[in-house]
């Protein structure tokens, strides 16, 4: 059996589910579907009372420890449960369409559709239909945020997206790339597919360099055939050109230089920043620095002092207390929770 092929199979799960959706649902035909099914206690759960499963799940829930990103076929005929998540979920579909609702806006994904969901984010699927076929793929936030950084010079959707994740209270919910069924962009994310199947020492990195050529491949040849949720964006480019000037000055930004870089008065940048992130100058400069500092802890051996430095903190003792009032766990720890 081919991966095609594996993917339309019927698998127990939703060949239960399946049963369960087109039961005639009187009292009786639930008792009986009950009794039928007891040893099934998890399906049963989910099947029979939705409302009850656990509306916010952690990136541990879903994602293997010590690993960046799962991929698996979302179960046809699942019952529909509003849910919200720590990590980046997407939504391919392979074949067919499904209907999915991000908070009270409902949206018909077709073939080829890529739903970037941020974390965070209410959302539910509905997906009742023998030939379409779903594939979930989530990504832990930081893995996402270390692999596309670069984008937010880029000044494109995808990077409002991100921009507007990173640094507006007032999130932007949803990106969708309409592929339209692209050859190209099916076979890398069967190929990611396959690869988590195998899922040996080598897999995560493979999955995590195949996921940044996608990205890429989207952003390139789909950046004009985009939906976005609209609900205060930035987009204007003195608000790209600010927060850009922070994430590379970080260390020794203040409102004075900014000032004087672009020619504007302290109060009124200020004001700008505040209108455009919903953050104060020195809230946006702490959560620059604060993912940043993130960043280092997980993908270099700097020390504590080290990193403390290098986002501009002149004592690692401020570090450590700031990481903490944000995080609620102290460097050091949140690299060993990292490591284990």
């Amino acid at each position: 059996m081919n991966i095609i092929e594996e993917l339309y199979f019927f698998n127990k799960d939703e060949l239960f589910f399946k049963k369960y959706y087109f039961l005639d649902k009187t009292k009786q035909n639930i008792e009986y579907f009950y009794k039928e099914n007891q040893n099934d206690a998890t399906n049963l759960n989910i099947a029979l009372h939705p409302e009850s499963l656990p509306i916010y799940h952690y990136e541990d829930d879903f994602i293997k420890k010590n690993h960046n990103i799962s991929i698996i076929k979302h179960p046809r005929y699942i019952p529909y449960f509003e849910h919200k998540h720590a990590y980046f979920e997407i939504l391919y579909v392979l074949d067919g369409q499904c209907d999915n609702t991000i908070f009270d806006t409902e949206l018909l994904l077709k073939k080829g559709d890529f739903c970037l969901i941020a974390p965070h984010i209410s959302h539910g699927v509905k997906n009742f239909d023998d030939n379409s076929i779903v594939i979930n793929i989530s990504v832990r936030e930081s893995t996402f945020l270390d692999t596309f950084m670069n984008y937010i010079k880029d000044k494109d959707l995808l990077s409002i997206f991100f921009i507007n994740h990173l640094f507006s209270k007032t999130k932007t919910k949803y990106l969708i790339f309409h592929t339209h069924g692209d050859s190209q962009i099916l076979n890398y994310v069967l190929q990611m597919y396959e690869e988590h199947k195998q899922m040996d020492i080598y897999s995560d990195r493979i999955i995590c360099s195949m996921f940044s050529i996608l990205m890429s491949l989207l952003n390139r040849n789909y950046n004009k055939d985009i939906t976005i949720s609209q609900n205060n964006i930035i987009k204007n480019l003195p608000d790209f050109q600010i927060i850009d000037y922070l994430l590379k000055n970080y260390k020794h930004a203040s409102l004075e230089n900014i000032s004087k870089e672009f020619h504007y008065t302290v109060p009124y940048c200020s004001k700008l920043i505040k209108e455009t992130t919903g953050y104060s100058f020195s809230e946006l400069l702490t959560k620059i620095r604060m993912q940043n500092g993130k960043n280092l802890l997980l993908n270099t051996r700097l020390s504590i002092e080290a990193i403390s430095l290098n986002l501009g903190y002149k004592n690692p003792e401020t570090f450590i207390r700031v990481f903490k009032k944000n995080y609620l766990i102290t460097p050091h720890q949140f690299r060993k929770q990292a490591n284990l």
